[in-house]
């Protein structure tokens, strides 16, 4: 899992979007067990995740251990991705959410006056 190899990351998939959830969970919570309340996952559980992450990127995310918690130089940049995926597919669901509210079609007005009394 070294960050100098060259083969292009994989498509992304579902369970890679899942994964990259998690690990946006774990790098804002500053640790594993710190993220283990907001996700409500076993610390051994995200760590599993987060080797599969590694495993399917080809790259170390983060230093995790006794020593403490630090991103790798990879791993602040599929941060920012992550964060940016997130940002844009919350806006896909908003503008879904607006096309399915919105109105369509045309608009008739009639209006209907009155005539004044000759009293």
């Amino acid at each position: 899992m070294d960050q100098q190899t060259h083969s292009p990351v994989p498509p992304i998939t579902e369970t890679d979007l899942r994964l990259l959830r998690i690990f946006r969970a774990v790098a804002e919570a500053g640790g594993l067990t710190a993220a283990e309340g907001a996700l409500g996952v076993e610390r051994s559980t995200i760590s599993r995740h987060l080797q599969a992450l590694e495993t399917r990127l080809g790259a170390r995310l983060c230093f995790r251990g006794p020593a403490g918690f630090e991103l790798t130089e990879f791993g602040v940049r599929t941060l920012h991705a992550t964060i940016a995926a997130c940002d844009a597919l919350e806006m896909v669901r908003h503008e879904l959410n607006l096309a399915r509210n919105m109105l369509t079609g045309e608009l008739r007005i009639g209006i209907a006056a009155d005539e004044p009394d000759n009293v």
